[in-house]
């Protein structure tokens, strides 16, 4: 009498591929298709809404990384090098998380408005960085661009 082989597997019983998109009364759902719905117009805003978020907090970290450059001597201070590159990585990270619902000229081009003019600002609140009347005046320029980049994606 023979033995049975120890690696020998059962048999698996042939998989039935259902097509659950066929359209069929409402009261019918098929074992093994889940009831699929349509996804509301106000759940679509609120994933525009949470990529927007995420591209701010992006842009927050770019302010804070970039401005942390100046702090590592040419990354020659290793606390100080490695937060920066800490907060680069997570600032990309969620940029590319953005990316996912936001057109990547649009993303990058207010990830780095938002990161361009927070640096700016904070070298003259802190750094003594002169703040002319027209260094201001192209500032605000870039804040108008990011506004109508928000504006124009949301209307399409």
């Amino acid at each position: 009498m023979a033995s049975p082989r120890r690696d020998a597997r059962p048999a698996r019983a042939p998989r039935l591929l259902l097509d659950c998109n066929v359209e069929r009364d409402e009261r019918t759902v098929l074992p093994g298709c889940r009831e699929q719905s349509t996804p509301d117009r106000s759940e679509e805003e609120n994933v525009a809404m949470n990529a927007w978020v995420i591209l701010f907090l992006a842009g927050l970290l770019e302010i804070l990384w970039a401005s942390g450059l100046r702090f590592t001597d040419g990354f020659t201070r290793p606390l100080p090098s490695i937060a920066v590159l800490v907060l680069a990585w997570l600032s990309f990270y969620l940029l590319a998380l953005a990316m996912r619902e936001i057109p990547m000229g649009t993303a990058y081009a207010v990830w780095t408005g938002i990161g361009a003019t927070g640096v700016a600002l904070l070298g003259m609140a802190f750094l003594k960085e002169p703040a002319s009347v027209s260094r201001l005046l192209f500032l605000t320029m870039i804040v108008a661009g990011i506004i109508g980049l928000k504006w124009s994606s949301s209307s399409n």
